[in-house]
C-alpha cells in the first residue's frame, strides 16, 4: 500500500515533520509488517493538496495542516480530494499541542483525523473551555485571566465523532532515538546525580494568546519551586545552550516538567531519556503514544494547581529507591518503543480498517 504524507505550510514547521519521522525510520517494518511504502512532499497550502493527490496517486494520504491556515481553508482543501469518486483514504494528521484544535470541522470531508493526545473521557470535547481546551481554561480560572476572543477549539460535527482517534505524538522522532543512546553511555546512576530538582524551564517565547496566559502559568510554576531552593541543590531556569541543558539532565535526579501550550512537553522525553525521574501535572485525563505518562510508574503527578508540588517533589528526593525505579521505568518504556518499532504498532492501530486486511 502506498501511503502520501503531505506537510502544509509556507514555512518548515518542525514538530510537523518529527510526527512523519517515523515513517522513514521503521520504514523496512512497515513494510515487511503492513505492506506501507512512504513518500513525502511538502505543499504551501490546502487548496494544494488535490493536485498533489493527482499527481501521487496514492491508496491513502496522511495529510498534516498547520494553525496557521484557516478552518475554512483546510476545510476546502480536504473537500476538493474528499468528493472525488478515486480519492484515496485521507487522513489528517494533527501534531498540535492543545487536546483541542481548530479544524474539527473537517472531519466530513475525511476517513480519519489523528490527534497526538485524545482525552479519555469524550465529552469533555462538547464542554465550552476558555480558550477551547482543558488547560487553558483552568490557567484562565485559576489566575483570573481574560482571553477575551481567543480560542484554540472548535466544534466536532455530530455524526463524526468516530473518525477521532489518537495517533501518536513527537516522542517518536530520531532526536529521543539518539539521546537515549547518548543517555546510556554518559549518564549517572540516579544516587550519584548532583543537580536533586531540574526547573529549567526558561522564559518562554511571546504568546499570541491575550494576557500571556502561558506565561503567566510557567511564572507560578516557577515560583512554585521557591521553598525547594533552601534544603535541595536545584538548576537554574534561564535557558543554557542545548549540549550544557543535555548534560545537566543527564545530572539531574528529578525534572519538573509543567504543562506548555499543550499538556505532552518535549522536556518529558527528554527527561526520561536521560534517566531523571519527571514530575508534571496529572495527565490523567489523556492518552497519548509513546506513553511515558502512568502514575506512579513512569512519572511522578502533581496537582494542577501546583499546590502539592514542593511536597511531592521532597518526598521523592527523600525515597531514592523508589524515584530511581520510577525512572527508570519510564526509560525502559522508550528503549522498547524504539527497539521493537513500536511505532509500527501505532501506524497498524491508528489506521485500523483503513488498511487492507493481509
Amino acid at each position: 500500500m502506498h501511503v502520501l504524507i503531505v506537510n502544509i505550510g509556507e514555512k518548515s514547521e518542525a514538530i510537523a515533520t518529527t510526527h512523519a519521522q517515523g515513517f522513514s525510520l521503521h520504514a523496512s517494518k512497515l513494510k515487511s509488517r503492513l505492506n506501507i511504502t512512504s513518500k513525502q512532499v511538502e505543499v504551501p497550502h490546502p487548496r494544494d493538496l488535490a493536485s498533489v493527490v493527482s499527481r501521487v496517486k496514492p491508496a491513502l494520504a496522511i495529510v498534516q495542516p498547520t494553525w496557521r491556515h484557516s478552518a475554512d481553508d483546510v476545510i476546502a482543501g480536504f473537500r476538493a480530494v474528499y468528493e472525488r469518486p478515486d480519492r484515496p483514504k485521507l487522513v489528517f494528521l494533527d501534531w498540535y499541542a492543545p487536546t483541542s484544535s481548530p479544524h474539527f470541522g473537517v472531519l466530513p470531508y475525511l476517513d480519519r483525523y489523528l490527534k497526538r493526545t485524545v482525552m479519555v473521557d469524550f465529552a469533555e470535547y462538547r464542554k465550552p473551555y476558555i480558550g477551547g481546551y482543558a488547560v487553558a481554561d483552568y490557567v484562565c480560572r485559576m489566575l483570573d485571566l481574560d482571553l477575551g476572543d481567543w480560542n484554540f477549539g472548535s466544534e466536532i460535527p455530530a455524526g463524526h465523532e468516530h473518525k477521532l482517534w489518537m495517533g501518536w505524538n513527537f516522542g517518536i522522532g530520531s532526536t529521543y532515538h539518539k539521546l537515549i543512546k547518548f543517555a546510556s553511555v554518559f549518564g549517572k546512576s540516579w544516587k550519584r546525580r548532583s543537580v536533586d530538582v531540574n526547573r529549567r524551564l526558561g522564559p518562554p517565547p511571546k504568546s499570541l494568546a491575550p494576557n500571556e496566559w502561558y506565561q503567566n502559568y510557567r511564572d507560578a510554576a516557577l515560583k512554585s519551586m521557591d521553598p525547594l531552593v533552601r534544603k535541595w541543590r536545584c538548576s537554574d531556569y534561564q535557558r543554557v545552550p542545548r549540549r550544557k541543558y543535555i548534560f545537566e539532565l543527564l545530572n539531574s535526579k528529578m525534572v519538573f516538567s509543567p504543562f506548555g501550550w499543550g499538556e505532552v512537553c518535549f522536556r518529558d522525553y527528554e527527561a526520561v531519556c536521560c534517566g531523571a525521574l519527571l514530575v508534571k501535572h496529572s495527565m490523567k485525563h489523556l492518552v497519548t503514544s509513546p506513553n511515558i505518562y502512568v502514575d506512579y510508574e513512569t512519572y511522578v503527578p502533581v496537582a494542577w494547581d501546583l499546590s502539592d508540588a514542593t511536597e511531592v517533589i521532597s518526598y521523592y528526593l527523600n525515597k531514592p529507591e523508589k524515584a530511581a525505579k520510577i525512572a527508570s521505568n519510564a526509560q525502559e518504556v522508550l528503549r522498547d518503543y524504539y527497539s521493537n518499532d513500536r511505532f509500527v504498532d501505532d501506524v497498524q492501530r491508528s489506521l485500523r480498517g483503513l488498511l487492507p486486511v493481509p
